[in-house]
C-alpha cells in the first residue's frame, strides 16, 4: 500500500486498488456493494469488470431484467462501496450510473465474455 499522506497519494492508491480488482480475481476490490434507490434503498454485491482511472468510471455487468436497472432508470445516483479486510481500507465512490444495453459497448462486452459467464446473466 502506498503512503497515504497526501490527497494525490490517496487517489493513486484508490486507482491501483481498483485496477487490481479488475485484473486479480483474488483481490479484495474485485467485488463491491452497489447502492441504489428505488421505492426503498438497496445494496447488492457486483463484480468490478472495468475501471477507467482517467474518467473515474467503474464498470460492472448485470442482467437487464434485474431490479437495479429499474432503480437506475428512475434515479441514476449511486454509491459504490469497496472494502479490503486485509488492509482495513474502505473506498466509497459516488456518481451517476449509465446503462449500456444493446449498444456498441454492451455488444463488445458480451462477445468477450466466456460462455460460463454469459449463463450468469440469463
Amino acid at each position: 500500500m502506498k503512503d497515504l499522506e497526501t490527497l494525490l497519494n490517496v487517489r493513486e492508491n484508490i486507482s491501483l486498488n481498483l485496477l487490481d480488482g479488475v485484473k486479480n480475481r483474488k483481490s479484495d476490490f474485485r467485488t463491491f456493494t452497489l447502492c441504489t434507490t428505488g421505492i426503498i434503498s438497496s445494496g447488492r454485491t457486483v463484480v468490478l469488470r472495468g475501471y477507467d482511472s482517467t474518467n473515474n468510471i467503474l464498470t460492472f455487468h448485470t442482467n437487464s431484467h434485474a431490479e437495479k436497472i429499474e432503480h437506475l432508470k428512475s434515479n441514476p445516483d449511486v454509491c459504490s462501496v469497496f472494502y479490503s479486510k486485509s488492509s482495513k481500507l474502505q473506498i466509497r465512490c459516488f456518481g451517476k450510473a449509465s446503462i449500456n444495453h444493446q449498444n456498441k459497448k454492451s455488444k463488445s462486452s458480451w462477445i468477450k465474455m466466456s460462455d460460463m459467464s454469459k449463463e450468469c446473466y440469463f
